[in-house]
Parts: C-alpha cells; structure tokens; sequence
C-alpha cells in the first residue's frame, strides 16, 4: 500500500488512481532514466518536437505564424525549440560562423583598429603578453559564441522592426519569428553544413581538379549560407507577414544582407564580453 505524496490517497500498485501520480523507485532516479525520457520525450509518435521539427522545415514560417495566433498546445514553442537547437549546436557542431579569434579580430573586422587599441590596453591594465591573452581568448569566445547567441537572435528582430515598421505588430511577433528562423540555422545549417561544404569541394575538385581542403570561413561557405537562408527565408517572411510577392523578396534581400551587419555587431560584443571576462 502506497500514499500519493501530491493528494495523499491510499492505493496500490504503481500510480495513484486519484490523481494518476507515479511512485518514484531507485531506477527511476538513474541517469539512464532521465536519458531515457529525453529520448522518448523527443522521438515518441506523438511528440510535439517532431511535428514541430518537420514543420520547422516544411513551412517555414508557419511555427512562429502558429504561435502568436494562439495555437501553441500542439507544437514546441519557439523559444524551447530555439534552447533545444543551440543545446545540440552547443555540444554536437564544431562548426561556428559567429566567433573568431582574437587575431582575426585584431587584423580582419572592421572594427580592427578599435579591437586592437582595447587589446592594448588589456595586455597593459593585466601585465598579460599578446599570447597568453590570444590563448586565453580563443578559448573562452568559442563556448561564450554559443552561449550568447540569443543576442543575435534580439539583433535580428531589430532588423525586421525595421523592416515590417507597423503599429498592429508586437515587438515580440518579430522575436518570435527571429527565434524559428535560428533554429532553422542551427538545426539546418550549421548542424549540416561540414557535410554540405565537403560535398561541395568534392564536387568542385571531380570538375576542376582543384583539391583544397573545407574552409567554413571563405567563399564557399558565405556562398552556401546566403544560398540556404535566401531560400528559406522567403517563404517564412511571406507566410508570416502576408505581403506581396514583391515586397516579400525586395525584404528578403535585406534581411539576407543585413545579416552580415548583424554578425559583425554581435561578433564586436562578443569580443567586449569574452575580453572582459578575462
């Protein structure tokens, strides 16, 4: 005979049949079990992440669309999806566009001269050598990009305030839907871009004869990544906004190129954050 530790009832065998609450034995408190409820939780028939997965990429924009119009018992909400995505980002991909080194950020951004004046003054303030804060950077700004990346996602939505500048919509509408479009990166870019470039130079060197091995950071890469999220986000901004065909590109255009704004702003922070945390 068990008592329900929620309403107290008297019964027997494995779950309260007042309230339905299960009785908690030592394999329940296994890790295996809490691995094993993560998996069932994501991958079950019925699970609102896979429908929400499918349809992540089967109607872009229908998710965050979804969302504000109130469904929201059916599918991941957009923020959970968006925690899930960078979870798996975070410890799966070693692929990442949104930080850089210190010496790219001493010599290559455009902020360059200004990076390099605030790296001054540190190696100075700290009696710290170029190279011991080089080795120190590199490593805290590559876990510090992933665990930031909901400031890109805010800077984003910025862009599409201005963007879609209307007094019907909530400034939330826009994160909503910047949250869907980066799970969309995370999930359909970045966890599958290594294999994507890889096939690319294939291809390239089977045609050319030109061997090279992958670069995530050249042409090919910004190439595909413009590729992929011009073709994504057309439909979404349609299907989420309801303009015209015609606006709806003209807006997709400027959404593509100010992405690189965007990630040059949010690499400029990361470099203050990461510096600073030193």
């Amino acid at each position: 005979m068990h008592t329900c530790v929620s309403c107290h009832n008297k019964f027997e065998g494995k779950y309260c049949n007042h309230c339905g609450e299960k009785v908690i034995s030592n394999e329940d408190r296994r890790i295996s079990h809490y691995l094993g409820q993560f998996v069932n939780t994501l991958f079950s028939a019925d699970s609102k992440f896979l429908k929400s997965f499918w349809l992540l990429f089967r109607k872009p924009g229908f998710l965050p669309l979804a969302y504000i119009k109130g469904q929201r018992s059916l599918y991941t909400k957009p923020l959970a999806l968006y925690f899930l995505a960078n979870f798996l980002f975070f410890f799966i991909s070693d692929t990442d566009a949104f930080s850089t080194g210190l010496y790219s950020h001493m010599h290559y951004q455009k902020y360059k001269n200004l990076a390099t004046q605030i790296t001054n003054a540190k190696i100075a303030n700290d009696d710290i050598s170029l190279e011991q804060l080089t080795k120190l950077f590199d490593i805290s700004v590559a876990s510090n990009s992933k665990l930031f990346l909901i400031l890109f996602v805010v800077l984003l939505s910025f862009c599409l305030v201005i963007l879609y500048p209307s007094r019907k919509r909530y400034y939330s509408d826009h994160l909503t839907f910047s949250l869907s479009f980066m799970s969309f990166i995370l999930f359909g870019i970045f966890l599958a871009l290594p294999f994507i470039v890889e096939f690319t130079y294939l291809m390239v060197y089977k045609f050319t004869g030109y061997a090279s091995g992958p670069d995530y950071n050249g042409n090919v890469f910004s190439l595909i990544l413009l590729t992929l999220i011009g073709l994504y986000l057309y439909p979404a901004l349609k299907r989420f906004y309801g303009q015209s065909v015609g606006l709806t590109l003209t807006k997709t255009f400027f959404m593509t190129i100010l992405i690189f704004p965007v990630l040059l702003t949010y690499r400029f922070i990361l470099f203050l954050v990461t510096l600073a945390m030193i």
